[in-house]
């Protein structure tokens, strides 16, 4: 799981496009609704917080420490397992820096 995680936010902060203006309200409605399912006690305006911190640790290019990305996302959201927090990176991505998406779309 490491590994995939590992491999996720390299391929994500490799991928560097400008970032856009405002983010679409359907898809920062759709990463609510993933935060929400995953985040155990976290208010709506954190979970946004802790998905623009996804998108600012993925600004500092590849060098960033995955395990930094991880423990943000963990103490922001209350995430306790790497799957939910591979969800979170993705839905963080999806909604706020889809220019570190994968263009083939694998998760």
């Amino acid at each position: 799981m490491r590994r995939s995680l590992l491999a996720l936010v390299t391929v994500l902060a490799a991928c560097g496009h400008p970032a856009p203006a405002t983010p679409d309200a359907r898809k920062v409605s759709d990463y609510l609704t993933v935060m929400r399912a995953v985040s155990v006690g976290r208010t709506d305006a954190e979970l946004l917080d802790a998905g623009h911190a996804v998108c600012r640790l993925l600004d500092r290019g590849p060098d960033h420490s995955m395990w930094s990305l991880v423990a943000t996302l963990q103490a922001q959201t209350g995430a306790d397992r790497a799957a939910a927090v591979r969800v979170q990176v993705q839905a963080a991505v999806a909604a706020f820096c889809p220019q570190y998406a994968d263009p083939a779309g694998e998760p």
